[in-house]
């Protein structure tokens, strides 16, 4: 059942971005990199209930963030999937459906859009690898960082 609402509200999510962006004429890496980050934290919020499993996920984002950060040349959008893959173990993925079913596929949209046009000049589509790498770890963040609660004012006494 989880497995189900995570590829329904990924497919949502998915179709958003790509509607939003075909309305686009161009898009700048910084552009990219914040609708990965909101589509990318969305979907944790909205597909994953449990507050320690996203924050599990959360961490496993960054190592998507630092895979981006590492790609050379111009890959395409199915090599770069395949990549991304490598990043996470086997066993992670299996207990972790939400990373194959949820953050890889917007990576990957999102990175198509760009590819297409920027294709011959790796150092452009680096340039959006990068912003994405910033948007993944913007969106780790917000499940990531517990905030603390205020001290509990000590009594004042009497007099």
């Amino acid at each position: 059942m989880n497995q189900i609402k995570i590829k329904i509200i990924t497919s949502f999510i998915l179709a958003i971005c790509l509607m939003s962006c075909s309305l686009i004429e161009s898009i700048t890496p910084q552009q990219m990199g914040a609708g990965l980050s909101l589509a990318v934290s969305t979907g944790l919020q909205l597909g994953v209930k449990d507050v320690a499993k996203r924050a599990v996920i959360a961490q496993y984002v960054y190592n998507y963030a630092g895979g981006l950060r590492t790609v050379t040349g111009s890959p395409t959008p199915e090599q770069l999937a395949g990549y991304l893959v490598q990043f996470i173990p086997a066993n992670v993925a299996t207990q972790y459906p939400e990373l194959g079913t949820l953050v890889v596929p917007l990576i990957i949209a999102a990175y198509n859009r760009v590819y297409t046009k920027n294709k011959d000049h790796a150092d452009v589509l680096y340039a959006y690898l990068s912003a994405a790498a910033l948007g993944l770890e913007d969106a780790a963040a917000k499940f990531l960082a517990a905030p603390t609660p205020a001290p509990t004012p000590a009594p004042t006494p009497a007099t």
